[in-house]
């Protein structure tokens, strides 16, 4: 099964990076794990022409951003790294998913959008703001668009971890920890994606 990390973060935050990591370490060896750093793609603005509605792909030419829409298409489980200082995708992140809605979901004809795929899982690590474990607990970590995202796409936030700030040794460890049980819980998870 296919586990794809969008990377957001516009600064390599070597912090972030080991919670990310340590997410990969925590998924099964059998998935098939694809890395993406969104600030490294060159994407077109989405023209919005509503071309790729209601079945299509992306009409404008070839680039990073039809390849990124088949890999979520693909995708069994999304993993979202974030500044958690502004949760919600920065420019170069909005402006991917943007042009990968077709990939999410399709439009009926009254115009309502239906996820290609439910139940998927998804989970997020940000950096910089107070710390969460799980949905639920406390004030949601992410902003009502990306939250948006997500359903629209069929996504279920399986959890969150968010650490306020650089990680100082005693905190990396139990961090790490915890990313790899996220790990785990979503290749669990993803076995019960349609």
């Amino acid at each position: 099964m296919n586990v794809l990390i969008l990377n957001d973060h516009c600064v390599k935050n070597p912090a972030e990076l080991k919670l990310l990591k340590g997410l990969c370490d925590g998924i099964a060896a059998s998935h098939k794990i694809q890395w993406v750093d969104a600030h490294q793609l060159e994407v077109q603005p989405c023209q919005n022409c509503q071309k790729c509605h209601p079945f299509g792909e992306c009409s404008l030419p070839e680039d990073d951003a039809h390849h990124i829409g088949r890999l979520l298409f693909a995708a069994d489980a999304l993993v979202l790294g974030l500044s958690a200082n502004a949760p919600n995708l920065t420019t170069p992140g909005s402006a991917l998913l943007e042009r990968c809605r077709s990939a999410l979901a399709y439009r009926d004809e009254n115009g309502a959008s239906h996820p290609w795929r439910k139940h998927r899982p998804a989970a997020v690590i940000a950096l910089g703001a107070a710390k969460a474990a799980r949905p639920g607990a406390g004030a949601d970590p992410l902003r009502p668009g990306l939250r948006s995202m997500l359903n629209t796409g069929g996504f279920t936030l399986v959890g969150t971890l968010q650490e306020g700030g650089e990680m100082d040794s005693a905190d990396a460890l139990p961090l790490i920890q915890r990313a790899q049980n996220l790990g785990r819980e979503l290749s669990e998870r993803m076995y019960f994606a349609v």
